[in-house]
């Protein structure tokens, strides 16, 4: 198991460029991947609804060697949860890669 390092990353929601703080992305067999986002708490994010076109890039110059950003994660939203603490709010956006209507398709055509 490999170390976290840091990256520089880009959110685009539907094509549009979002600033965020986090973003974990989990991948296994057998399964779609997930992102969960941590998006910066503001006016805006109130009309972020399901199904909405999600796409982070990563610029990782140590395995790529260039400038460039690349996919690291494209889906859809399928959950959105906000909270709120003493010292701080949040809010997290949940993404599903499309392989998710692979499974759906297969309960239903099998």
């Amino acid at each position: 198991m490999g170390a976290g390092a840091r990256q520089r990353c880009r959110l685009f929601l539907e094509g549009r460029e979002v600033p965020f703080v986090s973003a974990t992305i989990t991948s296994s067999i057998g399964q779609p991947s997930v992102a969960m986002i941590d998006l910066v708490p503001e006016q805006t994010i109130k009309f972020i609804r399901p199904k909405t076109q999600v796409h982070v890039f990563v610029l990782d110059t140590l395995s790529f060697g260039d400038q460039n950003y690349y996919l690291a994660f494209e889906g859809e939203i399928v959950g959105r949860h906000m909270g709120k603490t003493s010292s701080s709010r949040y809010f997290r956006v949940t993404a599903v890669d499309y392989s998710a209507y692979w499974d759906e398709a297969k309960i239903y055509f099998t």
